[in-house]
């Protein structure tokens, strides 16, 4: 800061911040080529998830596991009522494991993440991270919020590039680490 010891109008001094006159021209140019490919969107169609085949013999086990626990609640807690949730339960898990998926629209920019009809800005979520799994790959977007859940992000692997490229611009990536709910659903091909 530059003092002035000019009198005005009574005031003993004033503060005048320092300003650098001098700007170097040639490190504001920007290539409009450039500008327009680093905020051009990124666009794909995948599938919203990876769906693991199942048998009939996989439903069965389920059935058989989903009574089990019910009768093991009612013993235990001497519940009917309890032992009704745990089969209800154990219905909406298997009707979902039974889903097929569904291609969606995704779009990358640069406020965040378009996934179907659902927006995803990049400041809800705190870094990502890359999964293999098998022959395809994923992204997961890891959220800030601790009881929200992952974003997961699925695509060809010929796309896998440039959409860590756009996402690494807002996010730091993180190594993958599988939770144990992951690993679960992972063996039982949920």
């Amino acid at each position: 800061m530059v003092m002035d010891n000019s009198k005005n109008d009574g005031d003993a001094s004033l503060y005048k911040p320092d300003v650098d006159d001098s700007t170097d021209s040639d490190s504001n140019d920007i290539d409009p080529s450039e500008m327009k490919k680093a905020i051009e969107p990124i666009q794909w169609n995948a599938s919203e998830f990876i769906a693991n085949q199942k048998s009939k013999n996989w439903f069965l086990l389920l059935a058989i596991l989903i009574l089990g626990i019910a009768v093991a609640v009612y013993f235990l807690t001497g519940s009917i009522f309890s032992a009704v949730i745990v089969m209800i339960v154990g219905i909406i898990f298997a009707i979902v494991a039974a889903r097929k998926p569904q291609t969606i629209n995704y779009s990358l920019n640069t406020e965040g993440l378009q996934m179907g009809g659902r927006f995803y800005p990049y400041d809800g979520f705190k870094s990502f991270s890359v999964f293999e799994e098998g022959a395809t790959s994923s992204i997961r977007l890891n959220p800030f919020k601790r009881f929200s859940t992952p974003v997961n992000i699925y695509y060809e692997q010929a796309d896998e590039q440039k959409i860590f490229d756009m996402i690494s611009e807002y996010l730091p990536h993180e190594e993958a680490s599988k939770d144990p709910i992951d690993q679960l659903m992972h063996k039982i091909r949920y």
